[in-house]
């Protein structure tokens, strides 16, 4: 288990800006891999935007081109981050039966989401240029630091290189009116009641 402190932002970007950018990055920046993820944000209250809005304990199951996690992030969200971030890798193959080990501990309703993107470096900042499948596309800016104490100068540096590319950053409120949108265009329910043993392998190859 690793223990760290991640410092995000996000913003809407278009398919046109999304193509600038990567022109830019690779030739002053560094591309890192590509990033086609699920994820199940396991949450009861989905029609309870108030209780979304004020979450503190973000638990979820991920796979990252494959590679399945177990991630528990504290701290508000609310589109300029500065959450403690616990992380639990498992091996490739073993995502199905992390969602079947959760779902009979009692973790049985949550969101399915699906993103696909590409990861590159630019002047010290990881930028992920993301798309919502038949929806839309958003940028994520992060930086990782390991005591909390580093965290507000990070999440300066990160908004300024935001700034100096034209990149519009969510505040709280649009970034929760995107997740909401989101919530109810383009990311689907997940119950464990329902849900098949492997799934997840069969559709999605994880």
């Amino acid at each position: 288990m690793t223990k760290k402190f991640e410092i995000e932002l996000r913003g809407p970007i278009t398919k046109k800006k999304i193509t600038e950018l990567v022109k830019l990055f690779r030739k002053n920046g560094k591309f890192v891999s590509r990033k086609d993820r699920i994820l199940i944000h396991y949450f009861d209250d989905h029609g309870d935007e108030t209780a979304l809005r004020k979450l503190t304990k973000d638990f979820r199951v991920r796979t990252t081109n494959g590679q399945p996690e177990l991630i528990l992030k504290l701290g508000s969200w609310g589109g300029r981050e500065q959450r403690q971030e616990l992380c639990v890798t498992l091996h490739k193959g073993q995502f199905d039966t992390l969602v079947s080990i959760l779902g009979h501990m009692g973790f049985t309703k949550g969101i399915f989401a699906e993103r696909r993107g590409s990861i590159y470096k630019y002047k010290g900042v990881e930028f992920s240029l993301v798309e919502v499948p038949g929806h839309s596309y958003y940028f994520e800016a992060e930086r990782i630091v390991s005591a909390k104490k580093y965290t507000t100068e990070c999440r300066h540096k990160i908004l300024k290189v935001c700034q100096e590319l034209g990149l519009e950053v969510f505040d709280k409120n649009g970034f929760h009116d995107y997740i909401s949108l989101l919530n109810k265009t383009a990311n689907s329910r997940f119950n464990f009641k329902k849900y098949k043993p492997g799934n997840f392998k069969k559709y999605f190859k994880v």
